[in-house]
């Protein structure tokens, strides 16, 4: 449920209390120990109860206008790999160029890449070391997630094209022959190199809802 919805749930909710304790106030009377007075416990209960309905008034009014404010909308512009020979034979990276459909900048931007097939690991200890990609070392020693964030100081505007550092160069985890899996004998077996490099993208941006994009490589050769 949205909170323009949730709010105008509550405001004819309060309304419908307010309604039925005035009813009930006209049919039995006022409640013991609160007054005798069946209209002065009908000014109490409308008093509360315009006081809950101004507050939540007020917060559907600051989410409305806070909605209504123009927003950032970014998307994979390119998508470009950058390698010396298809995969697995030389080193692989990938190379992302943001647009901003939106009518705003986004600022605070962050990329996360997803490889669902295949795991990787910095060609060089240098690159390794000066890298702004935090990766996600849970399948050591390779990483199948890489994320990077651009703080305050990536600022993408709008229509125009925007380049995040390159992820790479990367050598794949089937690299040499390097990755392999126990058959049903218990022997090491090597895991045939599949067909195509597969990857989600994940986009965040403050006052942006999360967007996620879903690309191939195919490799040839």
């Amino acid at each position: 449920m949205s909170r323009n919805r949730l709010a105008l749930s509550a405001l004819v909710a309060i309304a419908a209390v307010v309604i039925v304790m005035s009813a009930l106030v006209l049919v039995r009377g006022a409640p013991s120990g609160v007054t005798a007075n069946q209209f002065a416990a009908i000014g109490t209960i409308l008093g509360g109860g315009g006081f809950l309905f101004a507050i939540v008034a007020t917060v559907v009014a600051v989410v409305a206008y806070a909605n209504s404010l123009p927003r950032p909308d970014l998307y994979v512009q390119t998508l470009e790999q950058v390698a010396q020979a298809f995969p697995p034979s030389g080193t692989w990276g990938l190379k992302i160029t943001l647009g901003n459909g939106g009518q705003v900048a986004a600022r605070f931007v962050a990329v996360r890449v997803t490889f669902s097939n295949w795991g990787w690991q910095f060609a060089d200890a240098p690159t390794r070391a000066r890298t702004p990609w935090r990766v996600d070392y849970s399948t050591n020693p390779f990483f199948s997630r890489a994320t990077w964030e651009g703080g305050a100081d990536a600022v993408l505007h709008p229509t125009w094209p925007y380049i995040i550092p390159e992820l790479g160069p990367l050598n794949s985890n089937f690299s040499f022959g390097s990755f392999a899996v126990a058959n049903d004998a218990g022997e090491m077996v090597p895991v045939p190199v599949p067909k195509s490099i597969d990857l989600t993208i994940e986009i965040v941006a403050d006052r942006m809802t999360a967007r996620s994009f879903d690309h191939s490589f195919v490799i040839s050769g």
